[in-house]
């Protein structure tokens, strides 16, 4: 059997199930309304395989095929989280085995589907110090976004039939929008002086002001809004560019049916109105820049292993040990000065 079907939990293997053969049957019979599993799973090399294909081929589809799983099973609330945080896990898992770390190889151009470990790095893939400020290179890892995107497959979980409606997405970009607005401020200025860290990547808490807030500038707004409508399963796409009268910029678009729209979470343009990218409104304020002129890399740190099965406590315990580490090292100082 392939290894990488010995490290899935059973939830995984039922939803991989319920994914390949279009199903939830499996689900269904064996998990009950208060989330006790029962029954034994079974998945084949070639199931798993179909699965990766699948995966590999039409992320957005398959990740909505596993919200939608985990929607036609009647569930508590607890449960239905917990179900929906295990689709979010096999997510980043996928991610890992279908999306490799690239090391130093940098690509040109915004892939359409943006795994985890995407590692930005800006206009310039190198250059000075001087070339590159601004548009220093930021990593996103899933897992500190983990919050964001559990948050949007909770509220598109129920509506996952709405994602074939203009309506419907809208409902859910308006939702995220207002989550992306309760927890972040722009501030151009600041987070450019606090862009860089030890290791060269940005986490999505690297900045946070007096009042609790994580403060970004357009380029992070827009990676962290495109995973969260990914993780939603709505069609999208990240795209780089100018903005009339306001420079270098970051928007977002997404698709229903065959007709793409423009949302600016960072403006607020078409998060409650839809504008098509046929618009004139786009075509006169937003230049798309072309593949030349972004960069981007898949960068994983080994020695920050992602646990599959309880993700939450292994964040928490990482933080743990940051968190006591900070403090001895405090102490430390303390004792050295003598008081």
């Amino acid at each position: 059997m392939n290894k990488s079907i010995e490290n899935l939990s059973y939830v995984h293997r039922t939803l991989i199930h319920g994914v390949v053969y279009e199903n939830s049957t499996l689900l269904k019979q064996s998990i009950n309304f208060h989330g006790t599993l029962t029954g034994s799973p079974s998945l084949t090399n070639s199931d798993f395989d179909l699965y990766l294909d699948s995966f590999y081929e039409h992320p957005f589809r398959t990740i909505r095929r596993l919200n939608e799983v985990v929607d036609s099973v009647p569930l508590t609330p607890r449960v239905r989280i917990n179900l929906l945080s295990d689709v979010l896990n096999l997510e980043i898992l996928t991610d890992n085995i279908i999306f490799p770390d690239t090391g130093d190889e940098v690509f040109n151009g915004i892939p359409h589907y943006l795994p985890d470990g995407y590692t930005d790095l800006g206009s310039f893939s190198d250059g000075s110090s001087a070339e590159r400020k601004g548009r220093a290179k930021f990593r996103f890892r899933k897992k500190d976004l983990y919050p964001q995107l559990l948050f949007a497959k909770k509220n598109t979980s129920h509506e996952t039939n709405s994602l074939y409606s203009i309506e419907g997405v809208q409902k859910i970009i308006s939702s995220i929008n207002h989550y992306l607005g309760l927890m972040y401020d722009f501030d151009n200025f600041n987070v450019s002086e606090r862009e860089f860290s030890q290791d060269g990547s940005v986490a999505i808490n690297f900045y946070c002001g007096e009042d609790g807030k994580h403060s970004f500038v357009c380029r992070h707004i827009a990676v962290t809004a495109q995973m969260m409508l990914q993780s939603a399963g709505i069609i999208s796409r990240l795209r780089k560019g100018n903005i009339a009268f306001g420079g270098r910029h970051a928007w977002n678009s997404y698709r229903v049916g065959d007709e793409k729209y423009l949302v600016d979470f960072t403006n607020g343009t078409g998060v409650n109105n839809p504008i098509p990218l046929s618009d004139e409104v786009y075509q006169i304020c937003y230049i798309e820049t072309d593949d030349q002129r972004n960069h981007y890399k898949i960068k994983r740190k080994e020695n920050q292993a992602f646990s599959v099965e309880k993700p939450l406590q292994s964040i928490l315990k990482r933080k743990l040990r940051t968190t006591n580490a900070r403090s001895r090292r405090q102490l430390k100082k303390k004792n050295k000065r003598g008081g």
